[in-house]
C-alpha cells in the first residue's frame, strides 16, 4: 500500500506529530531540542594558584556576547531570515570565539526553518565534528533530517538517477544511527529511530525498516510517533509479504487509535 509522507521544517517551540489513517503526514516535529537559552553572563576569571594550574578556557568578548544575544533574540521571535543574517555576521566576525560552533548550529536551524536544507546540511556537517560539542545530539538529528528531506525532494521531483536519492537516504539513516549510538535513551531518540526507519523504508529495505520501527515501539511506548510507527511497520510487513505480522500491526494501530481518521 502506498504511503504519502510530507515532512515539515524544524520549529523549536513545537513538538509532537499528527497522524492520518492510510495517508500519513509528518507535522509539528520538534527538532533540535530546547529553545536557545540566551541569558548570557561573562564569567569572572580567577587567579591561577600554583604553576601546575590548568590554563583558563577562552572567554567570549563583550562584543561577541552582544552579537550572539542579538541573533538569538531574533531567532526566538521567529525572525529566522533576520536571525540568519546576524548569525552570518557572527560567524564571519568571531570565527575564533568559543561560541562559534553554537552560532553555526543556530544558523543551521534558521536555514532549516527557511527550508534551505543544503546550506543547513553544510553547516551541521562541520558542527558535528566539533570536540565535546554540547548540542551534538540536536545537530545530528537536524543533519539527518536535512539529508532525509533532500532525498525525498529528489525522489519526488524525478528526472534524477535513483542512485542519487537512495544514497542520500542511506546517508540520512547513517546519521540517525550515529545519533542513536551516542544518545540511545534521550528524549530525541524516538525521532532518530523514526526517521532512520523511514529512510530505510524509502530505499526499499523493509527488513531494516521493520527492525527500527519495532525498536521505537519497544523502547518508547509513549512516543507521539507510536501511531505512525505502527502503521508504517504494517506497510513494511506487507511489502515483505509477512501478512500475519502486517495484520497484527494494523490491528494494534486500530486498537490504540480508534478515532484516528
Amino acid at each position: 500500500m502506498a504511503r504519502l509522507i510530507e515532512a515539515t521544517t524544524y520549529c523549536p517551540r513545537i513538538s509532537g506529530m499528527g497522524r492520518t489513517h492510510f495517508t500519513r503526514y509528518i507535522a509539528r516535529i520538534g527538532f533540535a531540542g530546547p529553545v536557545i537559552a540566551f541569558a548570557l553572563a561573562v564569567l569572572l576569571s580567577s587567579m591561577a594558584v600554583g604553576q601546575d594550574a590548568p590554563p583558563m578556557p577562552p572567554k567570549s568578548t563583550p562584543a561577541a556576547l552582544d552579537a550572539f544575544s542579538s541573533a538569538a533574540n531574533l531567532q526566538n521571535n521567529a525572525a529566522f531570515d533576520l536571525a540568519s543574517e546576524e548569525w552570518e555576521v557572527f560567524v564571519k566576525t568571531y570565527a575564533n570565539d568559543p561560541l562559534i560552533f553554537k552560532a553555526k548550529h543556530y544558523l543551521a536551524v534558521c536555514r532549516l526553518q527557511l527550508k534551505q536544507y543544503a546550506q543547513a546540511e553544510a553547516l551541521l556537517t562541520e558542527v558535528v565534528k566539533a570536540p565535546k560539542f554540547e548540542l551534538l545530539e540536536e545537530s545530528l538529528l537536524n543533519l539527518g533530517y536535512c539529508q532525509y528531506v533532500q532525498a525525498r525532494a529528489a525522489q519526488t521531483k524525478g528526472g534524477t538517477n535513483d542512485a542519487v536519492w537512495k544514497q542520500k537516504y542511506t546517508q540520512a539513516a547513517d546519521t540517525f544511527r550515529r545519533q542513536l549510538k551516542l544518545f540511545p535513551k534521550s528524549k530525541l531518540a524516538d525521532q532518530g529511530l523514526y526517521f532512520q526507519a523511514e529512510s530505510w523504508y524509502a530505499v526499499g529495505d523493509f527488513a531494516k525498516a521493520t527492525v527500527v520501527y519495532q525498536a521505537l515501539l519497544q523502547h518508547f511506548p509513549e512516543s507521539s510517533l507510536r501511531g505512525d510507527a505502527l502503521y508504517a511497520m504494517g506497510t513494511s510487513f506487507e511489502a515483505l509479504k509477512k501478512w500475519s505480522d502486517a495484520t497484527n500491526a494494523y490491528s494494534e494501530f486500530l486498537k490504540s487509535f480508534p478515532k484516528d481518521p
